[in-house]
């Protein structure tokens, strides 16, 4: 067998087909880990490279972990690039330091850099082509699924999205290692990928074998849901645009009436284009349902910073202003979600599942047993002080914000959690040396909180 005779090849051919992902004259840009579905990517991509009339470069990142195993992936990518004949890139980026530095868990870090390092090379002309597969996609949208996701979730991994390509997005995972035996192409396996510490290795290993136990081709039907989940969220949002364009009466102004009137999958749409339109952010679940409760029974909600939304009279609008009061107590009932001052926020139950907790949830935990009284959401008062936990100080609240540099227009709307006897919890700082969490804590809260 040729790899041009192959059945994965017919299906990497009519995906990029299907979805118009390569043009006469573009250069790729290849994420290549050195694994088996990026080794597979790339020495299909060079076949059908003539096809195509496109170049490929190879860019592998280095992370700046796993160490010994890292250096080999990075040694033996470049040699196997050598072997096909296709010209090599090697990036570095230092996950750790970064991720310290901004809170994000080492994976989340780790995708963001090494989507920069692929970019980088890339430019602005160029496209960047990833070996995600038909079990990436299943698996993404178990995730999403577990983690309340809407239809949009549901849609799972996109096969053409922001320059970047997805060309095995059909082929199973067993179909590409398949096709490696088959043509005798070596590969490494990430050790990183065996470990059941991450959620997505718990859903590769335990969660889809066992769907794939009722149903072999479960992979496959995952992946036709996939396109049909993706079409119908398509039309519901080119029908929310419609009636965000026939429904305007005015700069961030709508018919309230004529948006009551809308169906219910059209309206959370129309809400989520209406925000965006307006503040150029996204419009998440926590920050949609109170939208449209007051889009159904009227009044006002302070977004982000002076942009609030009313629905008022005849009208639903979302406008600046400037003189916002700050934002009113918010009793807390775990778990709790909703909008406070321009932020979203969460308190759930945490349990610790794995030996490794990010800087960000260490930061955000919390001991509920120490708690005094009923927990409130409010905005800062004259005598607060704070004392974070590890730093063995207490401070008066004004003094820390400024030496957090949080904005003086931001102070007034920043949310305190707060029990009977002070501040708990600041949103960005941290969790009260009195409520941190020991080893023997047996109800920890997890608070979370962003900007909208």
């Amino acid at each position: 067998m040729t790899p041009c005779e192959s059945a994965l090849i017919q299906t990497v051919r009519r995906t990029i087909d299907d979805y118009g992902m390569l043009h006469n004259g573009q250069r790729v840009v290849v994420g290549f880990s050195g694994g088996a579905d990026s080794v597979c990517l790339l020495s299909v991509l060079r076949e059908l490279a003539p096809v195509y009339g496109v170049t490929l470069t190879a860019v592998h990142v280095h992370h700046g972990i796993r160490g010994a195993e890292a250096d080999r992936d990075a040694d033996f990518s470049r040699e196997i690039c050598e072997t096909m004949g296709v010209p090599f890139v090697l990036k570095r980026a230092d996950v750790p330091s970064e991720a310290a530095l901004t809170g994000e868990s080492t994976e989340a870090c780790a995708r963001r850099l090494r989507y920069a390092c692929l970019r980088d090379v890339c430019g602005d002309a160029g496209l960047i082509a990833t070996a995600h597969n038909a079990n990436d996609n299943a698996e993404t949208v178990l995730l999403n699924l577990a983690r309340g996701a809407s239809l949009r979730g549901a849609c799972g991994i996109s096969p053409v999205r922001d320059g970047v390509i997805r060309p095995l997005l059909f082929c199973t995972r067993d179909e590409i290692e398949s096709y490696c035996r088959d043509n005798r192409l070596p590969f490494v396996t990430d050790s990183t990928n065996l470990s059941d510490e991450y959620a997505r290795n718990r859903v590769r290993h335990g969660v889809l074998p066992g769907l794939t136990a009722v149903n072999s081709a479960a992979v496959e039907h995952f992946a036709s849901f996939t396109v049909y989940a993706r079409r119908d969220e398509a039309y519901l949002t080119a029908c929310a645009e419609q009636a965000l364009e026939e429904n305007q009466t005015g700069e961030g102004t709508y018919s309230l009436d004529a948006v009551r009137r809308l169906p219910e999958p059209i309206k959370r749409r129309f809400v989520q284009l209406a925000v965006h339109r307006f503040t150029g952010r996204g419009c998440d679940r926590v920050l949609l349902e109170p939208l449209l409760k007051i889009l159904d029974e009227g009044g006002r909600l302070q977004l982000c910073g002076p942009v609030t939304a009313e629905a008022v009279g005849g009208s639903f609008r979302l406008f600046l202003n400037e003189t916002a009061p700050a934002p009113q107590p918010l009793a807390v009932t775990v778990p709790f979600s909703g909008v406070f001052g321009g932020y979203c926020l969460t308190v759930s139950p945490y349990t610790k599942s794995s030996k490794r907790i990010s800087r960000y949830v260490l930061d955000n935990l919390l001991d509920y047993d120490r708690i005094d009284g009923e927990l409130v959401f409010r905005s800062r008062e004259a005598g607060d002080v704070f004392a974070p936990a590890r730093r063995g100080v207490t401070k008066p609240l004004k003094k820390l914000l400024q030496e957090e540099h949080v904005p003086l227009e931001e102070r007034d709307a920043l949310p305190l959690l707060c029990d009977r006897t002070g501040i708990v919890w600041i949103c960005g700082v941290g969790v009260a040396e009195r409520c941190r969490p020991e080893d023997n804590s047996t109800h920890i809260l997890f608070i979370g909180g962003k900007k909208l």
